[in-house]
């Protein structure tokens, strides 16, 4: 199951975390016992609203990717 939440503004904020808090509960009570995100590096609101919410950063893992279509721009 794929979940993606987009924080658009600071008024968003609150809305957003109970989202994200309700979505938490529903995977607990399914027995998921761990979550991850990605988040761009310079994604600065992002990456601060998602350790606001607890989420560490992951420095044991290398996020690899390959394009198959050449429309399609790698990625750095």
């Amino acid at each position: 199951m794929d979940i993606v939440i987009r924080p658009v503004t600071i008024d968003d904020y609150d809305a957003i975390y109970e989202l994200w808090s309700s979505a938490e509960d529903a995977l607990r009570r399914e027995g998921i016992s761990k979550v991850f995100g990605l988040v761009f590096k310079n994604n600065d609101a992002a990456n601060a609203f998602w350790e606001q919410q607890g989420y560490t950063l992951r420095t044991n893992i290398n996020y690899r990717n390959k394009s198959l279509n050449q429309e399609v721009p790698q990625g750095e």
